[in-house]
């Protein structure tokens, strides 16, 4: 890592030079989040090609759900607490709006998804406990 540090300061520092804003503040930003051990890893692919175990296994322990039915078919993004727990935003309508939305099969398989993260969250909590 003491070498990405390096290549990006060196970068950040040629990019000052040249009165390269951009690519100054993208340095700039990479050497903070490596700092602060921030990093996003984004994973696609497929329906049911594994995605979720590999994230588990980076991960230690079991944190995301599986199952037959794709279960984190959306923007799943875990964060690193001391606290266990799972929180669900709707970016740009209610629970109650998103659920009217979809038709009554969608809306009950998103909710068995939803207690299925629940139970997962749970069984994590009384292990750590």
């Amino acid at each position: 890592m003491e070498n990405i540090t390096a290549l990006l300061k060196a970068i950040s520092e040629i990019a000052q030079d040249t009165d390269n804003r951009h690519v100054y503040s993208s340095a700039e930003s990479i050497m903070d989040r490596l700092k602060n051990q921030h990093l996003n890893l984004v994973v696609l692919g497929q329906f049911k090609r594994g995605k979720t175990t590999v994230i588990n296994a980076l991960l230690g322990e079991k944190v995301l759900p599986s199952a037959v039915i794709p279960l984190t078919s959306i923007v799943t993004k875990p964060i690193y607490s001391k606290d266990k727990g799972a929180e669900v935003i709707f970016k740009s309508v209610t629970k109650a709006e998103a659920l009217k939305s979809i038709n009554e099969p969608e809306a009950q398989a998103r909710l068995r998804v939803l207690d299925l993260y629940r139970e997962q969250i749970e069984g994590l909590s009384r292990r750590v406990l």
